[in-house]
């Protein structure tokens, strides 16, 4: 028998639902049912843009500052991706 992503998601609940009883409400059961994996989701599927290196301020100086926002000083980032949209635990 071959195993496919969506048959090991339903054994993953199975067992779930088998060791925790009804400690689990049936919408976290439908979360679970109907989670995709990473290894379903393409590449394409998950948009990312790239931000440029640079550097900006950090922090504030004054009265109005903060203990943690203090000194204002310089950081400076190089380039990096980050995903287009925001990412949810189900993905």
């Amino acid at each position: 028998m071959k195993s496919t992503p969506a048959f090991a998601v339903t054994v993953i609940v199975f067992m779930l639902v088998s060791m925790l009883g009804s400690s689990l409400s049936w919408a976290q059961l439908d979360r679970l049912r109907n989670a995709r994996s990473a290894e379903q989701r393409s590449v394409a599927d998950m948009p990312m843009v790239e931000i440029p290196a640079g550097e900006f301020m950090m922090g504030r100086e004054g009265n109005e500052a903060l203990a943690d926002e203090r000194p204002l000083h310089p950081v400076r980032l190089e380039t990096f991706s980050i995903d287009l949209h925001e990412v949810t635990t189900a993905q």
